[in-house]
């Protein structure tokens, strides 16, 4: 396809490349970079009356705006045909653009927007190979491969196009307000249904713009239901991932939670050491201060898996879960410390958990159960005694071990 520019000066043309060539019809050099944008061949190239923009008609199903000065792009491509664009031609007035396609449709745009006007022209039994507007822009004609043309009336004017653009102007006001509106709507349906009543009632909303505006409910309605169904999968996504999860981890840790029930502390040592740093990353206090107790009490001195820093990691993580709270904790932290010969630290420490212990014992409410009383009255008991053995008696050698990685940080 090829066109002059209204000037005379300038040639465009279309090809089978894909692509837009202007040309200098003087000379016949070309001008430029050729256009690129369109996906298939170029069937159809027009200039604007005015000059100042081509339009190009594609197999890729569209119509697509340039700068003729600059050959820049103007918005977005034109979409609606169903097949081939094979033929545009603007309006004398430059407001319209008529499109021919093998979808035996013609279509009319707003020169200006790109927005299309009204419903497709039928009529053709086969593809539209041309359009054509009559001098004064009230009539088009259209050639098809059917072996007939068809003449068309009332195409818009400049005037027309002006009353559609103040209309389609306010509907998209209406479209604003609604959307904020809707967005202090709730999400259940008895909202929804509020303000489309609301909305059926509103005087400002009436004819055409009665129906843009209840498209509009519907719309965002719709749009936050998808989202909240969205959500929702996302969330059962979510859900199952964990449950896969926690059902893995805890496949994996079983071995290490019968050595537990067992009490078989040596195997449950070695089950702790060798397992993912992830898989502990959840484990609760109680757990690491039962693994470094029964290492320090239950294990012969000898045992290979009695690995005092490997114990001593595990007291700490038990002191940092509890944040230094806990008087049963600080005291085998206290323990592990002896063990490993730090007298000075173990004294410190097991003061620390006397402490705590008698702090709790003298804040415990005035109807707390009896037993709960004599327990911590037992436990400090047993610690005092702990500490006085600690002033006074030297700490063991400790039994050469390999160094162990520390358990996993404190989330």
């Amino acid at each position: 396809s090829v066109a002059f520019s209204p000037d005379g000066k300038t040639i465009a043309s279309g090809s089978w490349g894909k692509t837009i060539h202007l040309w200098d019809a003087a000379t016949g050099k070309p001008l430029g970079e050729p256009l690129r944008g369109h996906e298939d061949w170029v069937l159809s190239v027009a200039f604007s009356p005015d000059g100042k923009t081509i339009a190009s008609a594609s197999e890729d199903k569209t119509i697509r705006l340039w700068d003729a000065a600059t050959g820049k792009p103007l918005g977005e491509p034109l979409r609606g045909h169903e097949n081939f664009v094979s033929s545009i031609a603007f309006s004398p007035d430059g407001t319209t653009l008529a499109s021919g396609s093998w979808d035996t449709t013609i279509r009319l745009w707003d020169a200006a927007t790109g927005k299309p006007l009204g419903e497709p022209l039928r009529g053709h039994e086969s593809f539209v190979s041309s359009v054509a507007f009559s001098p004064d822009g009230t009539t088009l004609a259209s050639g098809s491969n059917d072996k007939t043309l068809r003449l068309w009336s009332a195409v818009p004017t400049r005037e027309r196009i002006a009353l559609y653009r103040a209309r389609m102007a306010q509907v998209e006001r209406v479209r604003a307000q609604l959307a904020e509106r809707m967005a202090r709507v709730d999400d259940s349906i008895e909202a929804v249904q509020a303000l489309d009543a609301e909305v059926r009632a509103d005087p400002r909303f009436t004819g055409d713009l009665r129906t843009a505006a209840l498209i509009m409910v519907r719309e965002v309605d719709s749009a936050r239901q998808e989202d909240r169904a969205s959500k929702a999968a996302e969330e059962e996504r979510k859900r199952a991932e964990e449950q896969r999860k926690r059902a893995a981890l805890r496949e994996r840790m079983k071995p290490l939670g019968d050595a537990r029930t067992k009490k078989d502390w040596a195997l449950a040592l070695q089950l702790a050491a060798a397992a993912n740093p992830d898989d502990l990353a959840t484990a609760p206090a109680s757990f690491w201060n039962e693994l470094a107790w029964s290492g320090l009490t239950e294990l012969p001195a000898d045992s290979p898996a009695r690995n005092l820093k490997q114990l001593l990691a595990y007291a700490e993580r038990a002191v940092a879960l509890t944040m230094r709270k806990d008087g049963a904790v600080l005291d085998t932290l206290a323990r592990a410390r002896w063990e490993l010969g730090d007298k000075a630290k173990a004294i410190e420490v097991q003061r620390e958990a006397i402490a705590v212990l008698t702090a709790q014992i003298a804040a415990a409410p005035a109807g707390a159960p009896a037993e709960q009383a004599q327990q911590r009255k037992t436990m400090l008991t047993e610690l005092q005694a702990t500490l006085a053995m600690y002033e006074r008696e030297q700490p063991p050698a400790p039994s050469p071990v390999q160094p162990a990685a520390p358990p996993p940080p404190v989330p």
